[in-house]
């Protein structure tokens, strides 16, 4: 994806020249629901119940 809008954006949160270190897909299958808040990786720190935000999201309908 290299759409001057969303690098522009992506680099006001996170500084230039961000990676892309995972490519995804929200595909719901027949029957499911909306899902609650939750992380999709594991934590930076195996002694903190939360750490700082390490990565950006971007979706797209």
């Amino acid at each position: 994806m290299c759409d001057e809008d969303i690098v522009g954006i992506v680099e006001c949160v996170a500084g230039h020249d961000p990676v892309m270190c995972q490519l995804a897909t929200d595909t719901p299958v027949l029957g499911s629901t909306h899902q609650d808040w939750h992380r999709d990786t594991p934590a930076l720190f195996d002694d903190a119940l939360e750490t700082p935000s390490f990565q950006l999201a971007v979706n797209f309908r």
